[in-house]
C-alpha cells in the first residue's frame, strides 16, 4: 500500500463535500503552523460535523484525524455516537424481535460502521427463541453475504438442524449458503447435500423440509442426472421402509418425469395414483399430473 498522502480534493468520494478552514480570527496572535496533511484533514472533518454527516466515508475519515492527533476528543465521540446507537439498537432488537424498521435500522447503522463484531451472536440468539423469526432471518443472510461470513454458517446450521429436524428456516439457509459457496452448484455439492438430506429424511420421513431441499439440490440451475438418480435412489429406499409416505412417492415421481421414458412414465402414473390415497388434499392436482403423464405417454 503506498503512504503518499492524497489530498481530499482529489479523492472522488469527496468531490461533494466543500471543507471548511480553521477560523483563528483576523489576526492570531501565534498561529499554529499546521502541516498541509492536517490541515487538509481537519477542514474536511469540520465539514462533516457541520452537515452532521453519519456515513462510512465519515467513520473512515476518523481514523485519519486520530491517527493525526490520537487525543482529538471530538473524533472519538463521533465514533462513539455509533456505538451507543448500536447498543440502543441491540436493546430495541431484543424488546422489538419481529418490528421491520428495527433490523431495517440496525442494517443501516452496520452499513455505516463497518463494525460487525458480535452481529451473527445476537442473530442466533433471537433465532433460538424463535426459529421462524422471518426478519432475523433475512437480516443474518444480509450480515453474512455483506461481511463474507460464510466460513461458519454450515456448521451452524447443522447444529440447528440437529436440534430440529423440521426447521425450515435453517434449510433454506443452508441452501442460500451453499449456492454461495459453490455458485455453479457441481455434482459433488449436490451429491454431498443430498446425502446430508437424507440423514434427516431417515430419521423423520414425514418431515417435508429435508424433502424440499434434497429435491430444490437436484433441480436448481437446470437441474442434474447424477443428483436426480441420487434422490431417486434414496426414495426408493425410504419407500421400502415406508411404503405410504407421500413425500418419497411424489419426490419420486418428479425423477420419474425428469427421465420420460416409457418405462418411468408408466411408474409414474402409479405414483399419482397412490398421492391421489396418501394425499388427499392435493387430490386434484395429483389427477391433473396422472392426466399430463398419460398424455405424454400417449406421444
Amino acid at each position: 500500500m503506498s503512504n503518499i498522502y492524497v489530498p481530499f480534493k482529489d479523492r472522488s468520494e469527496w468531490n461533494d463535500v466543500t471543507p471548511i478552514e480553521q477560523d483563528d480570527g483576523p489576526n492570531p496572535v501565534v498561529p499554529i503552523a499546521y502541516t498541509d496533511k492536517f490541515r487538509d484533514t481537519m477542514n474536511y472533518f469540520r465539514a462533516v460535523l457541520k452537515n452532521n454527516e453519519i456515513s462510512e466515508r465519515a467513520l473512515a475519515l476518523t481514523d485519519e484525524v486520530i491517527n493525526l492527533n490520537a487525543a482529538n476528543y471530538t473524533a472519538w465521540y463521533y465514533r462513539r455516537d455509533l456505538k451507543e446507537e448500536m447498543e440502543y439498537t441491540d436493546a430495541m432488537t431484543e424488546e422489538n424481535q419481529k418490528n421491520y424498521q428495527v433490523w431495517y435500522h440496525r442494517q443501516a447503522i452496520l452499513e455505516k460502521s463497518r463494525d460487525v463484531g458480535s452481529e451473527l451472536e445476537l442473530v442466533a440468539r433471537i433465532i433460538s427463541e424463535d426459529s421462524k423469526n422471518y426478519h432475523a432471518w433475512v437480516h443474518r443472510q444480509w450480515v453474512v453475504k455483506e461481511f463474507n461470513l460464510w466460513s461458519g454458517e454450515l456448521q451452524y446450521l447443522d447444529g440447528l438442524i440437529k436440534d430440529d429436524v423440521r426447521n425450515n428456516s435453517a434449510w433454506n439457509h443452508r441452501f442460500f449458503v451453499i449456492s454461495h459457496l459453490d455458485p455453479s452448484l457441481s455434482d459433488k455439492t449436490r451429491l454431498e447435500e443430498i446425502k446430508y438430506a437424507f440423514t434427516s429424511i431417515n430419521l423423520a420421513p414425514n418431515n417435508e423440509s429435508p424433502w424440499n431441499y434434497a429435491k430444490g439440490v437436484a433441480s436448481a440451475k437446470g437441474g442434474s442426472d447424477a443428483a436426480y438418480q441420487a434422490l431417486k435412489e434414496g426414495a426408493e429406499a425410504l419407500l421400502k421402509r415406508a411404503p405410504v409416505n407421500p413425500f418419497g412417492h411424489y419426490v419420486l415421481l418428479d425423477c420419474c418425469t425428469r427421465s420420460g421414458t416409457n418405462q418411468d412414465l408408466e411408474r409414474g402414473i402409479v405414483l399419482c395414483d397412490n398421492l391421489v390415497k396418501f394425499d388427499g388434499i392435493r387430490k386434484k392436482y395429483w389427477e391433473f399430473r396422472k392426466q399430463k403423464l398419460s398424455k405424454d405417454l400417449a406421444h
